[in-house]
């Protein structure tokens, strides 16, 4: 079958693979270099104190997901629109069927099941399943799962963030004996992924203002 490249995906190891992901294209015949750079976030002890209606944000252990072992909100969200396809269309893509998914519980969805899926894509493939949604779509959200989904921000979580620069490949400054035991073809690309530098962003979530300080400015 002929191919134009390989789709490269770029993101936390405990994410559900899936559309909403940072993807970066690596076509035929070329050299791709990608940069890749980390942003860590955590909360502080404070912040941590809080309930999670106040700093509108989980921890990983507050929240126990159906098919998940640890809460973020991407995997939230997947098992969100997996959840809303199976009330909707009575069936899965097999995308979101994965090790934690039992397949003797749950259909997956066939040609015969598109036609439902097309007349709820607009709803299933919000980035907040209901911002870009019709009324009566809204409605079904609120009568399924309350809300959205409940899902709620991360309070700490590691992203990384990709940058592709890519060029013609010419085959003829090629060294073979960089490439061992590699079978190099005129369709054949080159794709290097490394850290951007060596240290990365890391962001603090924290309380700045606390009824001390308030009363302290009185």
């Amino acid at each position: 079958m002929p191919s134009t490249g390989q789709k490269l995906m770029i993101h936390n190891p405990y994410y559900y693979p899936d559309w909403s992901l940072q993807a970066v294209l690596n076509s035929r015949k070329i050299l791709n270099l990608i940069s890749v750079s980390p942003t860590i976030t955590y909360c502080t002890d404070d912040v941590a104190e809080m309930p999670s209606e106040t700093r509108r944000c989980l921890l990983p252990n507050e929240r126990d997901l159906m098919y998940f072992k640890d809460y973020n909100f991407h995997n939230c969200m997947v098992e969100c629109r997996m959840n809303m396809t199976i009330k909707m269309c009575n069936c899965t893509p097999f995308v979101y069927v994965h090790s934690g998914v039992n397949v003797t519980d749950v259909k997956i969805c066939t040609l015969r099941d598109v036609k439902c899926l097309r007349e709820h894509q607009k709803l299933l493939m919000s980035d907040s399943l209901g911002q870009n949604a019709t009324s009566n779509d809204f409605t079904v959200l609120e009568k399924v799962t309350g809300r959205a989904c409940g899902c709620l921000p991360d309070c700490e979580s590691t992203e990384y963030y990709a940058e592709s620069s890519a060029g013609v490949l010419n085959f003829k400054y090629i060294r073979s004996n960089a490439y061992t035991d590699v079978k190099i073809t005129n369709d054949s690309s080159i794709l290097n992924v490394y850290f951007n530098d060596l240290v990365g962003i890391k962001n603090r979530m924290d309380v700045k203002f606390d009824w001390h300080t308030l009363l302290g400015k009185r």
